[in-house]
């Protein structure tokens, strides 16, 4: 799987290089937030929250063509504060924290101008966790139910999980270019779907949701 990965990403950056046509770079950056879909099962009261999201994105696309295939890499990082509580008389627990995510991105978007200075763009995308530095704190108690029951857990410091818990979904960018010609704006909306991990909290989905702009 990460030999894919990697593959994909090479294939990505040498696409425009390896197609005779005019191809132009664009460098945008991001700011938003990341949505998990939480498995509400699995908490009595509310969710833990959402996370905060920056980003920075490399891209390629015709801009003599209508339409255009647009290729794309980037990163991204989650921040995530918690302080979470659950539970009750029977029993109780407590999340707190903070934890920082740094992903790796790609999507292969089919771009479209629809209007003059305007182009929306969609496609199949994909994201992996590189590493994440995490400090929470987890506890424990029996309460009624076992009153002799109290655990207690930490973790800190950086993970080793390099390129695991990919995840695939399917990308949209709104763009639309200012008066001047210099700076694109628009919003990002990305869906991406997982396997439910254990680590921290249980979620299998999200919508990551950003404004983006990019200096021509």
């Amino acid at each position: 799987m990460k030999c894919a990965y990697l593959f994909l990403i090479i294939t990505i950056i040498s696409l425009p290089v390896s197609l005779k046509a005019q191809w132009k770079r664009e460098t945008g950056f991001s700011f938003g937030f990341t949505s998990p879909s939480y498995n509400k099962s699995s908490f009595s009261y509310g969710t833990p929250g959402i996370m905060l999201k920056v980003g920075t994105y490399q891209s390629w696309f015709q801009p003599d063509k209508r339409l255009t295939v647009r290729p794309e890499i980037g990163l991204s990082t989650d921040i995530f504060s918690f302080d979470y509580e659950d539970g009750g008389k029977a029993t109780y627990s407590v999340h707190k924290g903070n934890i920082i995510a740094f992903n790796g991105g790609m999507a292969i978007m089919a771009q479209l101008k629809i209007f003059p200075g305007t182009t929306i763009a969609i496609g199949p995308s994909g994201k992996f966790l590189v590493t994440e530095i995490a400090n929470a704190s987890y506890e424990f108690d029996g309460g009624v139910l076992w009153p002799d029951l109290h655990y207690q857990s930490e973790t800190n410091g950086f993970s080793r999980k390099y390129l695991n818990h990919p995840s695939i979904g399917i990308k949209v960018l709104l763009l639309q270019k200012n008066l001047n010609g210099k700076i694109k704006m628009g919003i990002i909306v990305d869906r991406q779907w997982k396997k439910e991990e254990e680590a921290y909290f249980h979620f299998s989905r999200t919508t990551e949701i950003s404004i983006y702009l990019s200096l021509l």
